[in-house]
């Protein structure tokens, strides 16, 4: 998680909502050796508990799936990894192990007002199971018996706070708004 950066402090939240602790907080690495040497490290340390990751271990490579359908007429503008930079290597890994690539970001009016038909038109056929909409995470539970996928459970959950980037995600804040003070210092200046 020290290679992600956000450039609105509050997709930090989001992306924590949708990847588990333990892969934020995991080692990544692009080598077979690295991954050997690093597992005989922590074995020998008895660090059990601190996941490795191989880069390229994807099981489906994005660039293999069709392209999610484009939702911004609805008002779902974006997807969860498009809120964040980081590394290719480190972003390919996300998207693998937590879809990211899947999740419709919406807000306002028009997300809210279209999300049960893009529930059945679109999220089902496209294998969309979590999305946003202002500050909360849906997410979708096909019923097992239903052979048309149309029965359809939604629980909702409130974004929390981000545990992790919370220091950055303050000190982007305070950045913003010191440039933003700036610029009112500088407008009243030049007039």
């Amino acid at each position: 998680c020290t290679e992600v950066r956000f450039d609105d402090a509050r997709n930090a939240n989001i992306l924590q909502m949708v990847v588990e602790n333990h892969i934020l907080y995991s080692f990544l690495v692009e080598e077979k050796e690295d991954q050997t040497r690093l597992y005989k490290f922590l074995e020998e340390r008895k660090l059990n508990q601190i996941t490795v990751l191989r880069a390229g271990d994807d099981k489906t490579a994005r660039s293999q799936r069709p392209r999610p359908p484009d939702l911004s007429r609805y008002g779902f503008t974006k997807y969860v990894d498009s809120l964040f930079h980081a590394p290719e290597a480190v972003k390919k890994m996300l998207i693998s192990v937590a879809s990211l690539d899947l999740i419709p970001v919406g807000s306002g009016k028009e997300a809210r007002d279209n999300v049960q038909r893009l529930v059945q038109t679109e999220f089902i056929s496209s294998k969309i199971n979590r999305y946003f909409v202002d500050n909360l995470l849906y997410i979708m539970y096909k019923s097992r018996g239903d052979p048309t996928g149309r029965n359809v459970t939604t629980v909702s959950n409130q974004i929390r706070s981000s545990n992790i980037w919370r220091e950055t995600a303050a000190a982007d804040e305070d950045v913003k708004n010191l440039r933003e003070k700036k610029e009112k210092i500088e407008a009243k200046i030049q007039r």
